[in-house]
């Protein structure tokens, strides 16, 4: 691993960290929601375009997750992040 790379690594687990509970707490606020009435069950669960905010954090999630492995492996170049 490069010089400094054990601070590289802490942030990016703490940033994935964050996206995951980010996540999860969209989620659970999102499928809690029942509508404006109160009385719709899954509200949000079936309107894709209300719940965009909790898929783009999951992916970004995602690509925290590949890169904290892709670093921890030892395969990954620490300027471009290439894999």
């Amino acid at each position: 691993m490069a010089k400094g790379s054990t601070a590289v690594v802490v942030s990016n687990i703490l940033s994935y960290l964050c996206l995951i509970f980010a996540f999860l707490l969209l989620l659970i606020y999102g499928l809690k929601y029942k509508g404006p009435g109160g009385k719709e069950l899954w509200f949000n669960g079936y309107r894709e375009q209300n719940m965009l905010g909790v898929f783009i954090t999951l992916w970004c999630a995602v690509s925290y997750f590949a890169k904290v492995v892709c670093i921890l492996l030892g395969k990954c170049q620490t300027q471009n992040w290439s894999c």
